[in-house]
């Protein structure tokens, strides 16, 4: 299964984990995996090409998992991600009503605690 974990706040999304495998079919042919990459990454091309490539990100391919953490961004940058990260969570929530046996949705409150 594919989790990803959204971390919010003050109503503002500032991190993103995205793990595991989704086990819909085998690697190359796998369209769940396919389409959570293909969003996960439009997340970091759009942040780091439109926004500020003020963030942090990392991607382990061993896991696999992507970590994307915004909260050093200034609140103008902030605010402006939410498109992105809003279009994110709404496209992972069409994908679950689909797919939803492979993919897992989580969203939590910061509490000042960084675990994603």
């Amino acid at each position: 299964m594919i989790n990803v974990n959204l971390l919010h706040r003050d109503g503002k999304f500032i991190k993103v984990k995205v793990y595991g495998h989704s086990g819909y079919d085998i690697s190359g042919r796998d369209i769940v995996c396919a389409s959570i990459s293909s969003i996960t990454q439009s997340i970091i091309i759009g942040l780091e090409k439109v926004i500020s490539k003020d963030f942090y990100y990392d991607i382990d391919s061993n896991q696999p998992m992507v970590y994307i953490d915004i909260s050093k961004y200034n609140s103008d940058n902030i605010d402006k991600a939410q498109i992105l990260l809003n279009t994110f969570k709404y496209t992972l929530e069409e994908i679950i009503r689909d797919y939803g046996k492979y993919v897992k949705l989580k969203i939590k409150e910061d509490n000042n605690n960084d675990e994603i």
